[in-house]
């Protein structure tokens, strides 16, 4: 049995009908392929439209990395795989498993969208009684005005999200009362494609943490780990930490019941596979509050990789590791080692991934 990885990182935008990914996002997809090595093993393969160095793969080999086939789609019509495990279901995933006579297992495309959205996410907050004060989802422009006049009375700032989105991208930041010309023609292109927008106070950001979980076929939820979120100061991700910030017990307790909570519910609308849940710790008046769902992403995350580069090193070592996965062109530190190639194709890679332990 093997696997085919396909790294369509751009899942989120993918949901939203017409959507076609650019030349950049499909260049940005071609340099992170190399990713699912963290977890690929002998036999499995990995879809990548640029060739992948075979030098590449030889020096990972050194570091004890199982060497996968990489297949470009061109030639991914000869793959083997009796597996395709995807970043995220899409329709265009579910259409390459049938054009591969690749038996889907996978969740119903509605539910996937739903459980990926923020006002799902918001809703669970709200059910669960940890949404924070001030954040609401609205449909319209009307809607909005007020609650971002809210936030501002009495938070200051406040950030505009998309219902579907990842990371920092897509997001809208102010400190005012009204929109900027160019943030109002933004959110009007947002409703018209997604229908809502979700918003919320600027919170002050002390830290921000990465649960992950994995959620079997049969409803089975299972705790795989916390990570640090390594972002700049809009929210972009720049890498993961396995050394997770100690938080008091009863905030980690409350935080763990919360989340599984969550997950229950999740599953049992019928999705199953890797959860990836966003905490924050924040400051407000003076106390640290810990935010216990920030963002649900029901897919494999950035997060969960540099969870499973951890786990790959520990098992070649021998033991438990601790270090940080990181994203950058320039080596982060003189011990960094490189994960992913210098270019592909002729073309410098930008987005390098490298190991510090």
């Amino acid at each position: 049995m093997s696997r085919l990885f396909v790294g369509n990182f751009s899942f989120e935008q993918a949901l939203d009908s017409g959507h076609s990914p650019s030349q950049s996002i499909a260049q940005f997809e071609a340099e992170l392929a190399c990713v699912w090595l963290a977890i690929a093993e002998e036999g499995d393969e990995i879809l990548c439209r640029l060739p992948f160095p075979e030098a590449e793969l030889d020096r990972l080999g050194t570091l004890g990395i199982p060497k996968a086939a990489f297949r470009s789609p061109d030639d991914i019509k000869s793959s083997s795989a009796t597996e395709v495990v995807p970043w995220g279901w899409t329709p265009a995933i579910r259409k390459l498993s049938d054009q591969l006579r690749i038996p889907l297992t996978a969740p119903d495309h509605d539910v996937v969208c739903r459980v990926n959205s923020r006002e799902f996410g918001f809703e669970i907050a709200k059910q669960l009684n940890v949404s924070i004060p001030g954040e609401s989802v609205v449909r319209s422009l009307p809607e909005l005005m007020p609650a971002i006049q809210r936030i501002h009375q009495e938070f200051g700032g406040w950030v505009i999200k998309p219902n579907h989105g990842q990371a920092g991208r897509g997001q809208l930041r102010g400190d005012g009362p009204f929109l900027s010309e160019q943030q109002f023609a933004s959110v009007l292109h947002l409703l018209s494609k997604q229908g809502v927008v979700h918003v919320e106070p600027l919170l002050e950001r002390i830290a921000e943490l990465g649960a992950q979980w994995e959620i079997h076929p049969d409803g089975r939820v299972e705790w795989r780990g916390l990570t640090r979120l390594l972002t700049d100061s809009k929210g972009r991700y720049l890498g993961t930490a396995m050394n997770a910030l100690e938080i008091e017990e009863a905030a980690s307790e409350n935080l763990m019941i919360t989340q599984r909570q969550a997950l229950e519910h999740i599953s049992s609308l019928g999705y199953f596979g890797p959860v990836g849940i966003d905490v924050m710790l924040y400051r407000q008046r003076e106390e640290t509050l810990v935010r216990p769902l920030q963002d649900i992403n029901c897919r494999w995350t950035m997060g969960r990789i540099g969870w499973e580069w951890n786990q790959r090193f520990g098992h070649i070592a021998g033991k438990e590791l601790s270090g940080s996965w990181l994203h950058s062109y320039e080596p982060p530190a003189p011990s960094a080692v490189a994960l992913s190639p210098l270019e592909l194709d002729g073309t410098p890679v930008r987005c390098r991934t490298w190991w510090i332990a």
